[in-house]
């Protein structure tokens, strides 16, 4: 029965995708009363997706494995119980979990906050790096607590004192995208979208929406950032990096500071892993000074370290992670 339900949902997403379409195009030509009778027929198709395409913790469970990251296992990092029945519906399909396997990439649950309660706190870097610090297990805290270098300048940064993991279900790369290493943003998007288009949606058709939109933002895009890049300066690198920051692509695809804090303290506490290697990740966030925040989770006991540098900033051992959020 649930092969069924699988396959008359899949069925009913290649319509949905359809219908979203023909939505898209009502609403561009200004037809109201087009976008009312298309919007009626796609909400019994979202009822069907639910229904369908709900997985279970333990069937995602024994798709993944260790890379696995649910309630319990985010829990013991966090110290707090994350109730099963608050836990949000697993939004990928057991073929885009057995694809994730493949790929090498982990289902992460994301909270936003220690508890339910507004005054319960919010898991900013600050937060958890409290957590790790004082957890008790000597080699969590050697390995990915915040390195105390260069981090007085982030105290008053909006991404390390207010910003908070996306809450939900994400896939996150357990390595970098291939092909990033070695290569500045606007390189290492480029390599993302190639891994979009070749390895996570390798069928077009299945590609959801607000992926293609985003490849064709960025590939329309793309020649104006290429003469931003030309220029090779320090104002052209803010113009470089504000502008991506914005793209599409950047906010789908990449982790947040807090993010990849996040999901690589989970995945070494419950793995004895660093999901990166030795490698360091450009997040798509960027500080107050225009530059892009780096993540390195550096084996041996130096822990994680944050490093902020322009557009244009590129290194043999740093490239990018793909992170997809529900």
């Amino acid at each position: 029965m649930k092969e069924t339900n699988e396959t008359i949902a899949e069925e009913s997403n290649e319509e949905l995708s359809t219908l979203k379409e023909s939505l898209r195009e009502a609403l561009n030509d200004g037809d109201m009363q087009r976008a009312g009778e298309l919007r009626d027929q796609i909400s019994p198709h979202l009822e069907v997706l639910k229904e369908g395409l709900t997985v279970s913790l333990e069937k995602a469970s024994e798709i993944l494995g260790n890379d696995f990251l649910g309630p319990e296992e985010v829990g013991n990092v966090l110290r707090t119980k994350i109730e099963k029945e608050k836990v949000p519906d697993i939004p990928f399909s057991i073929k885009e979990l057995e694809k994730a396997k493949e790929l090498g990439q982990a289902l992460i649950l994301r909270v936003d906050k220690l508890g339910d309660n507004i005054e319960n706190l919010p898991l900013n870097m600050l937060t958890i790096n409290g957590i790790i610090s004082s957890a008790g297990k000597g080699s969590l805290e050697r390995n990915c607590k915040l390195n105390p270098i260069r981090l007085e300048d982030e105290y008053n940064e909006a991404f390390f004192i207010d910003e908070t993991p996306r809450k939900g279900w994400a896939l996150v790369g357990t390595s970098c995208v291939p092909g990033s290493l070695d290569r500045d943003i606007l390189g290492q998007t480029d390599m993302v979208k190639e891994y979009l288009e070749n390895e996570v949606f390798p069928q077009s058709s299945k590609m959801p929406l607000e992926y293609k939109d985003a490849i064709d933002s960025f590939n329309n895009a793309r020649p104006f950032l290429k003469d931003i890049w030309y220029e090779g300066n320090s104002s052209s690198a803010k113009r470089l990096g504000a502008a991506l920051e914005k793209q599409a692509i950047t906010q789908l695809t990449r982790q947040t500071p807090v993010e990849a804090f996040y999901d690589s303290a989970v995945y070494y506490a419950n793995n004895g892993e660093n999901m990166f290697g030795y490698n360091g990740i450009i997040t798509g966030t960027k500080d107050s000074r225009g530059h892009f925040i780096i993540v390195y989770l550096q084996p041996g006991g130096s822990g994680t370290t944050l490093v902020h540098q322009n557009a244009y900033f590129n290194q043999d051992h740093l490239g990018t992670n793909f992170a997809r959020c529900s």
